[in-house]
């Protein structure tokens, strides 16, 4: 590998490392969050908070994930990043305050529709924190663009610590559900106010982008990003609509959060990847930009046999954490690991086909599964329940896997080998098949996951799939941080 790539390289290991070490505390604070709120609210109030927060983020993040990937390629891309980074938030800014006007002018009819009146003031509480989280977003996208990783890294830690504590605090001060929502809406707000320390382009005035440019990404990324995140909520809320009690709501609720453990990945290595292979491709450095696209997406099927690991475990783990009250979900947590598992293959493949300068195809790639998903919600949520939602939205997820690789593979020639994909699988039917003959019950499960979890990465290292290369990178990686920290 030449100097300079393995200095670009390094650069972005050092920023997904510590990215990924930031996101990694949606585990211990994520969790600890769902259990005390499990616990002090129980499974009614807890799925009527659910229902609420799903809705919320839901279209908080089909804002910043749209204009994310826009905003980091173009700032990557940029020699004055100021009038990209104007245009972006005066943007972001105006499509959340619309749709915050809009959650709530149509919070009484969301609730009249969900057969819980109640929520209504719920959601009109929480579109406040619509503007404010995308503002904040907007910032923590362009500081990606320039190659700040690790200023972005201490916003994402800073965001799911304050987002716990408050929690606790305004819940045990007797605000329930209200004091749950208060404290994103003050989270969102402190993550703005420090990311405006390190990052502060003009807000209101200043040298401006052309728009036209900016939308000729971001609309196909909103329909594609569309696309993918309605039926994610649409499933809880069908779930809900067809006759689905407050407490199997509750346990639907707690089976989606299984979502967010195979996409720290993706919200680690995302965006660094595409403000790196922005930078290689409009350098004239696309065959660089292509072996680091064929390295992610090789690297992201090494995932799957931890995923299928915590799926073998799921009962026990979803007793552990949630209480025995919510055991019922552990089936379900085991289906939604896998459609985590193919979410994160999509986020990978479309932030490589955005790099290629190819928005309008991650539409292509992700248009049909919209209907699909409807049939099986339709189909199979009156017959089988929230397994019935579970299963539909990871075969959309399935679906929307596949058809983004395949345009992966026209638009940049790669894709992932067999040579890793059918040893992966295999490896995975074999740790599923231990986690669950292996019964540990209670804190047990702790000893289970990492043994077997080890097990795995030996056997990976020994047929090849971890070899030479990545453990030297690695290594360097380690050894030369100061290097790491200030190469572009």
């Amino acid at each position: 590998m030449k100097p300079t790539q393995l200095r670009t390289v390094r650069h972005m290991l050092d920023g997904s490392f510590w990215l990924f070490v930031a996101q990694l505390l949606i585990i211990p604070t994520g969790i600890a969050t769902v259990a005390y709120l499990t616990r002090r609210l129980g499974p009614i109030d807890y799925g009527n908070y659910a229902v609420v927060l799903t809705i919320i983020t839901s279209l908080e993040f089909c804002v910043t994930m749209t204009l994310g990937r826009t905003t980091v390629k173009f700032v990557s891309e940029a020699v004055d990043y100021r009038p990209v980074a104007t245009t972006v938030m005066q943007l972001s800014f105006a499509i959340a305050i619309v749709t915050a006007a809009a959650v709530f002018a149509l919070a009484n009819v969301i609730a009249v529709a969900l057969h819980e009146e109640n929520l209504t003031k719920y959601l009109r509480l929480a579109a406040f924190d619509i503007p404010l989280f995308v503002l904040g977003h907007a910032h923590l996208q362009v500081l990606v663009g320039l190659g700040r990783f690790r200023h972005r890294a201490l916003l994402v830690a800073v965001r799911w610590l304050a987002r716990f504590a408050l929690i606790v605090i305004l819940v045990e001060l007797g605000l329930a559900i209200e004091g749950a929502i208060l404290a994103c809406i003050g989270t969102s707000l402190l993550e703005l106010a420090i990311s405006r320390v390190f990052c502060h382009p003009p807000l209101l005035l200043g040298r401006r982008f052309p728009i036209r440019k900016l939308l000729s990404y971001a609309v196909p990324l909103f329909f594609s990003e569309l696309s993918l995140q309605w039926f994610v909520p649409f499933s809880l809320l069908a779930l809900k609509a067809t006759g689905g009690t407050a407490e199997e709501v509750g346990f639907y609720a707690v089976a989606l959060n299984a979502l967010l453990l195979p996409g720290l990945i993706t919200a680690a290595n995302g965006p660094i990847l595409l403000s790196t292979m922005s930078r290689m491709v409009s350098c004239g450095e696309t065959a660089k930009a292509r072996k680091i696209g064929r390295q992610v997406l090789r690297c992201s099927f090494l995932i799957l046999p931890l995923v299928a690991l915590v799926g073998g475990a799921a009962s026990e783990v979803a007793t552990l954490v949630f209480g025995d009250q919510f055991s019922s979900a552990g089936p379900l947590v085991a289906v939604m690991l896998l459609a985590g598992f193919s979410r994160l293959s999509v986020m990978l493949s479309r932030t490589v086909l955005v790099a290629a300068a190819n928005p309008r195809w991650t539409l292509y790639a992700t248009g049909p599964v919209a209907p699909v998903a409807l049939i099986g919600f339709i189909v199979l949520i009156p017959w089988l329940g929230s397994m019935g939602a579970a299963c539909a939205t990871t075969f959309a997820f399935l679906l929307a896997a596949v058809t983004c690789l395949v345009a992966v593979h026209r638009a940049w020639q790669i894709a992932p080998a067999a040579t890793t994909m059918i040893p992966c699988a295999a490896l995975s039917g074999i740790a599923f098949y231990l986690a669950s003959l292996w019964s540990t019950p209670g804190l047990l499960v702790l000893v289970k996951l990492p043994t077997i979890g080890l097990l795995i990465i030996v056997v990976l290292v020994l047929i090849g799939q971890i070899g030479r290369e990545e453990l030297a990178l690695i290594r360097s990686s380690l050894r030369r941080p100061a290097e790491t920290a200030t190469s572009t």
